[in-house]
């Protein structure tokens, strides 16, 4: 059977959400809904530069949007 991917996604966002309700632990139902459901991972910048050194630093969501990629898709599909 093949379904549209409005429809996957609706199903995985209820098949996440069952899990986290058939949990337990307290810890691990935040753990869920944190990850997968409210997507608030910290992603973190490593960087290696001449004379100073390593840098670890939370990058900026705005650096983590995928959405320049998808704008590039689009535009590619209207020319």
């Amino acid at each position: 059977m093949v379904v549209d991917g409005q429809q996957r996604l609706a199903t995985t966002l209820l098949f996440l959400i069952a899990l986290r309700d058939i949990e337990d632990d307290i810890i691990r139902k935040q753990q869920i809904t944190d990850l997968y459901l409210k997507n608030k991972v910290t992603i973190y910048r490593f960087t290696v530069t001449a004379g100073t050194g390593r840098q670890i630093e939370k990058a900026p969501k705005k650096q983590r949007t995928s959405l320049p990629f998808f704008r590039g898709i689009r535009a590619a599909a209207v020319n």
